[in-house]
């Protein structure tokens, strides 16, 4: 036996009975020591030379290291390793004060040992390996059958900590423990645990244990079972879901969302979920998730509820509820997506639990296809989409099977390639869109002034199978081509000028056609066959940029450089030609006893036609606008990337107005102007306005009763009508809205705060004056190092029509939240209705981190869906069924 300050060094074994051991241990001190020996494991040793192993043999090598030293009993080949020593034998890896490696007996010991100082335990043993890795107080493991004895082990498998008292470990790694406790508490002393006196550790699948109880602290509880079994594999795995419990006034007593999780691969999970109430009312679903990596992933649920209410008048009511989506990679051109959520109008009402649900009177889906491809060079985009949306106040759904978009990317027939466009030749563009659309609806068509011979389209119906006739023939097939045709070329080096042309045609399986042959009752025929409608128009618009710079207006400020103001004028001029005369054939002149000279009517007029149609009578109109920017430039010494030491401040980041002149119409040639308005107050509140404003004059026929009979005359607000005797109002708003938004968080008011505390500690030789300035401004001072958060809006809202009285809606709305601390956080949302005079949809939550576990309340105080929610849970996912929670919604009402 010899003693070495050596800290690494190797031992060269084969897995046959008789090996070939080689030792090198390196001194300290650089000195080599080498001995060559054979060793028949469990039997005795003689010396022999080195010899290479026979071609085809196993060889491992165990690899060690120690921080101390290294003794080795050559005779009874025993190595011995102090002071964070380190063994590694292919996979497996172990750490620990003090280790023994016994190459007679195959036995690896590790041990922990005392500090002499402190008297603390240290160098716990860390055994790792393909199953994962192990803490205990000692243990003993056989390298060769892969088999160990561990005292005092804590390890972690997937979310969870075992800690066993005594554990044998076999060669399937397969762990076998006494006294065990699991828990997801990473605490030395966890919050909770589940203890079971007999234990079974499969790595990577799961933990199968004997009776069981649940303990909280050291405490045990009555919650325990005859068998557990703990899955934490890191693949789906099939198993039970437990249901929560319950009582509802009008259904009874519950068991819900209860079923069965079914891994059906790695790719894909369904779950399968039931509700079942005491009076008879029941309900399933199934959900199903699916992902494949760079590819794609979604998820698909399907819902079918039956509910009956009542007691003596039962009544009984299906629904069912559909959702479905799909979101690809990004990958090629070719892109397929979908968002679907549909189902029975009174699914919501009746069955959902989400508030946002109950409060969404409309839902949308869409599934879409698109891809791009060349013709020749010209590159083509294609989207198909089916779209859905649905009303679930009034019933009314639409659908459209399928509606499709084919368009080419703008053309430059005369531009050199690969150059710059340099005359108005080159910059002549085309390019095409073709949009086809089938759609379906279960909406009554609206009767009008005319009748229709078919009896069966005179009312709603039911978006089913049963009336898919009806549906059918109220759905509207068409087509829509599009050529567009511009140029762009500058005037006077400052002036864009741009001419377009652009060509519409529409394609439908039908047309109208108005029988006045009776006055009293015109009635309206579908004549089917292929019809096809166009129209054009042209166009000519003038627009530029006017800079004004005003500087020398340091009487503002001694930071300010200058105020800059920028204004975008536009003028344009379009043409559209007639299309209702006779030669077009698309109107029909159609006389009533009411009106005998007759009434231009569209033989594409309607739902049925849903793309459109050319438009009635000449139009020539000369539309301007004007959009203007404001900006100031100051001194900001702060910032050191600037050369000039300034910064860009936008006073006004948009004002525009705009309106038009029609020169063909035969009265109200000029339309309403429009203003809207965009900037940022105080560097964080966001406003926006928008008004319209009338240029006509409106006349009071009688006011009786408050019964307002007025009419508008073609007479500008500027101009005075004599012959106007009665009261009378010369233009006016007829609507407008303001919108003020903020959000506040703590970073918002800390340059602010710091600008303060600098001015303080500029004057923090006058004492007497720092102190009144914190008096004076004590919130100038508080710890905004708290994250929180607020959003706040205003919205008001304003119309009016001539004489009638003006109608005001004004909201206030704000949500937010606070932690007051690492582990609390508390949120809110609420408004006002200044007109109802009440708080709208109000909600108060509390967060709580319990360290393992979380605490939830939920609350809405007041209103049609008052409820709280109160849950209790611990946070991994493999026991979120360990949970406590108190219910009460507005079902249990």
């Amino acid at each position: 036996m010899f003693a070495s300050q050596a800290v690494q060094g190797q031992i060269t074994t084969k897995d046959s009975l008789k090996k070939n051991t080689t030792v090198d241990i390196e001194r300290s001190d650089t000195t080599k020591i080498r001995d060559s020996t054979e060793v028949r494991l469990g039997d005795s040793t003689r010396k022999n030379n080195t010899q290479r192993p026979p071609k085809g043999d196993i060889t491992t090598t165990i690899k060690y290291d120690a921080r101390d030293s290294i003794m080795m009993d050559v005779t009874g080949k025993i190595m011995y390793l102090y002071g964070e020593a380190k063994v590694d034998y292919g996979a497996t890896k172990l750490t620990a004060a003090f280790i023994e490696i016994n190459m007679k007996t195959n036995l690896i010991t590790a041990k922990a040992i005392k500090d002499d100082s402190t008297g603390k335990v240290i160098g716990r043993p860390v055994f790792k390996d393909d199953a994962g890795s192990y803490e205990a107080d000692s243990m003993v493991y056989n390298y060769k059958t892969r088999k160990g004895i561990i005292n005092r082990v804590v390890t972690k498998q997937g979310e969870g900590y075992i800690i066993l008292e005594k554990a044998k470990k076999n060669e399937k790694n397969e762990t076998f423990g006494l006294n065990g406790k699991y828990t997801t508490c990473n605490l030395a002393n966890p919050h909770f645990h589940i203890q079971s006196y007999k234990l079974k550790l499969v790595p990577e699948k799961q933990i199968v244990t004997g009776p069981f109880n649940l303990y909280i602290k050291d405490s045990p509880t009555p919650l325990g079972f005859l068998f557990g079994i703990f899955p934490f594999t890191s693949r789906n795995t099939s198993g039970i879901i437990i249901p929560t419990y319950g009582e509802e006034r009008e259904r009874g007593f519950f068991l819900r969302q209860g079923g069965y999780y079914w891994a059906v691969n790695p790719y894909i999970g369904i779950t399968f979920l039931t509700d079942f109430y005491t009076n008879g009312s029941w309900g399933a679903t199934m959900n199903t998730e699916y992902k494949k990596r760079y590819r794609f992933n979604g998820s698909a649920s399907l819902a079918f509820n039956k509910n009956i209410t009542g007691d003596l008048n039962r009544a009984v009511s299906e629904d069912f509820w559909v959702t479905w989506n799909h979101s690809p990679v990004p990958r090629g051109s070719a892109r397929f997506s979908a968002s679907v959520r549909a189902g029975s109008s009174r699914y919501n009402a009746n069955n959902t639990f989400q508030t946002e649900n109950r409060l969404s009177n409309t839902f949308n889906s869409s599934i879409s296809y698109s891809n791009t491809f060349n013709v020749g060079e010209i590159p083509f985009n294609l989207g198909v989409n089916l779209r859905h949306d649905q009303n679930v106040q009034t019933e009314i759904m639409n659908m459209s099977l399928p509606e499709i978009n084919l368009q080419m990317n703008r053309v430059y027939p005369f531009k050199k390639k690969g150059k710059a466009a340099k005359n108005p030749i080159q910059n002549l563009s085309f390019s095409y869109t073709a949009s086809a659309t089938n759609r379906l609806t279960n909406q009554a068509p609206s009767p009008g002034a005319f009748t229709s011979p078919n009896g069966l389209d005179t009312a709603k119906v039911d978006f089913n199978f049963a009336n898919w006739a009806i549906i059918s023939r109220r759905g509207s097939m068409g087509i829509k081509h599009t050529i567009p045709v511009s140029t762009t070329m500058k005037l006077f080096k400052y002036i864009s000028l741009n001419p377009t042309f652009s060509y519409e045609e529409w394609w439908y399986p039908k047309k109208l056609n108005y029988d006045d042959s009776n006055p009293d009752a015109v009635v309206v025929d579908t004549l089917n066959g292929f019809s096809r409608a166009s129209s054009y128009n042209a166009s000519i618009s003038l627009n530029t940029r006017i800079y004004g710079t005003y500087q020398n207006i340091r009487f503002l400020s001694k930071k300010v450089v200058g105020i800059r103001h920028i204004m975008n004028p536009s003028v344009s001029f379009s043409y559209r030609p007639d299309f209702s005369e006779a030669r077009y054939d698309y109107f029909q002149n159609v006389r009533t006893t009411s009106n005998p000279e007759g009434t231009l009517v569209s033989r594409y007029n309607g739902a049925g036609f849903v793309q459109g149609a050319p438009a009635g009578g000449k139009s020539a109109v000369m539309g301007f606008s004007l959009s203007n920017t404001v900006e100031m430039k100051v001194k900001d010494d702060k910032d050191t990337t600037n050369a000039e030491g300034t910064k860009k401040i936008k006073l006004l980041e948009n004002l525009s107005f705009a309106s038009g002149y029609n020169f063909l119409a035969d009265s109200f040639n000029l339309t309403r102007v429009s203003i809207t308005a965009r900037t940022r107050l105080l560097g964080f509140i966001d406003l926006n306005s928008t008004a319209t404003y009338d240029p006509y004059t409106w006349e009071l026929v009688s006011n009786e009763g408050g019964n307002i009979i007025q009419r508008q005359r073609d007479v500008y607000a500027w101009s005075r009508d004599l012959s106007i005797t009665n009261p009378q109002i010369r233009g006016q708003i007829n609507q407008a809205s303001i919108a003020l938004s903020a959000n506040f968080t703590p970073e918002s008011f800390r340059r602010k705060r710091q600008k303060k505390m600098n001015q303080l500690n500029d004057a923090r030789e006058n004492s007497e004056l720092t102190q009144r300035q914190i008096m004076n401004d004590p919130n100038a001072y508080v710890d905004f190092e708290i994250p929180w958060r607020l959003n706040m809006s205003f919205n008001m809202s304003y119309s009016k029509q001539g004489f009638q009285k003006s109608v005001v809606t004004r909201n206030l709305n704000f949500n937010g939240d606070v932690s007051l601390s690492k582990t609390w956080k508390i949120s809110a949302t609420s408004g006002y209705d200044f007109d109802a005079k009440t708080l709208s949809y109000t909600s108060l939550n509390v967060y709580k981190d319990l360290h393992c576990w979380e605490m939830s309340f939920g609350w809405i105080p007041f209103g049609q869906f008052q409820s709280f929610t109160f849950d209790l849970k611990v946070k991994a996912a493999i026991l979120q069924d360990l949970k406590l929670s108190r219910r009460r919604t507005w079902f249990d009402n």
